[in-house]
Order: structure tokens, then C-alpha cells, then sequence
């Protein structure tokens, strides 16, 4: 997603929609306006996409390590194993929305795996 949305190029299509803004009123004129601030707005979907992703990742990335404290804290104080309850689900729950999390980039076209790993 953000190697797609730097090259659009946000400065020069406000140029663009300057220049034609600036122009002679015609239909023309108006279609090719409409085009330049599609071009704007679709820019702007993207980054609010982008930063949904991110905030999504940091959200999983803290979950999954507080998980992990949690299972050295266990661990380290030799609890009982029913105080390992909670970190089944959580641990679940994270591949959950990270798969989800995958799947969605991958639909809008994300990276490709490398040769000889799985997707």
C-alpha cells in the first residue's frame, strides 16, 4: 500500500488542479477538475488506510507482548498451569486478526511472498 501511494504524487496533482481551476470555465474544464480531486481523494482513502493498518499492527504487536510477558511471568513464578487461561484465547485471538489483517492487504494488493514461502 505505501509504495502505491507514494507514487502519487500529491503536490503536482494540486498543481494540476490549480492550473485548472485557473482556466477558462468549460465542460471540459469541470470534468477535468472532478478527475484531479478523484485523484485527491483517492490519495487521501489511502493514507487514512495506511494508518488504520499501522495503528492495527502496533495494537497486535503490544497484545502479542503482553502475551509473552504474561507467559514468562507464569513461568518464572511456577504458577499453576489454570492461571495460563486467559493466554490460550489471547494468543488465538491475535493470529485471528493478524491472518485478518493479511488477508485484507493482501486484497488490495500488498506484497507478494518471496519465492519459496508460503503466502
Amino acid at each position: 500500500m505505501t509504495s502505491g501511494r507514494k507514487q502519487i504524487d500529491v503536490p503536482a496533482i494540486r498543481q494540476d488542479l490549480d492550473l485548472a481551476r485557473s482556466a477558462p470555465p468549460t465542460d471540459r474544464t469541470a470534468a477535468t477538475i472532478r478527475a484531479v480531486e478523484a485523484q485527491l481523494e483517492s490519495a487521501g482513502r489511502l493514507d487514512r488506510t495506511i494508518a488504520d493498518t499501522v495503528d492495527q499492527l502496533r495494537l497486535l504487536d503490544a497484545r502479542l507482548d503482553e502475551t509473552v510477558t504474561r507467559t514468562v511471568e507464569l513461568a518464572a513464578t511456577q504458577a499453576d498451569s489454570s492461571d495460563l487461561g486467559g493466554i490460550g484465547p489471547e494468543v488465538e485471538s491475535i493470529v485471528s486478526e493478524l491472518e485478518s489483517l493479511r488477508q485484507a492487504v493482501e486484497e488490495t494488493g500488498g506484497p507478494t511472498p518471496a519465492p519459496g514461502t508460503t503466502p
